[in-house]
């Protein structure tokens, strides 16, 4: 028997395409019609002039704000951490987005979100 074991699960994350995610091994892997990927990138933001401006409050927002935007955007934050100065966090998004455009629609967004919320910082 495969040493490997595959468990396959439909998810409907993608506006209503039904992908597949595979399990091999301790991977997940997302499946589409003709393709099997697991794309995922570290992404870091700091804040300007590395201040420590982060605290407890902001930091809980945050995350509940890029989880929200990602999912928008068909991706998904994986792990989320923080400190006073940075905030990294894990994301997983599909072949059919452009990465640089992910990255600037979460940073704008998150910013603007940032702004309403608490203010000028």
């Amino acid at each position: 028997m495969n040493e490997h074991s595959i468990d396959t699960q439909t998810c409907e994350r993608f506006d209503g395409v039904q992908d597949k995610r595979k399990r091999i091994g301790n991977l997940d892997f997302d499946t589409a019609s003709h393709c099997v990927y697991h794309l995922t990138v570290h992404v870091i933001f700091r804040t300007k002039f590395r201040r420590c401006t982060l605290n407890n409050k902001r930091r809980d927002f945050l995350d509940q704000a890029l989880r929200e935007i990602a999912l928008n955007s068909d991706c998904e934050v994986i792990k989320f951490g923080s400190d006073e100065d940075h905030i990294h966090f894990l994301l997983r998004y599909p072949p059919t987005v452009v990465l640089t455009s992910i990255i600037g629609t979460l940073k704008s967004k998150r910013a603007s979100a940032l702004l309403d919320k608490f203010g000028s910082v």
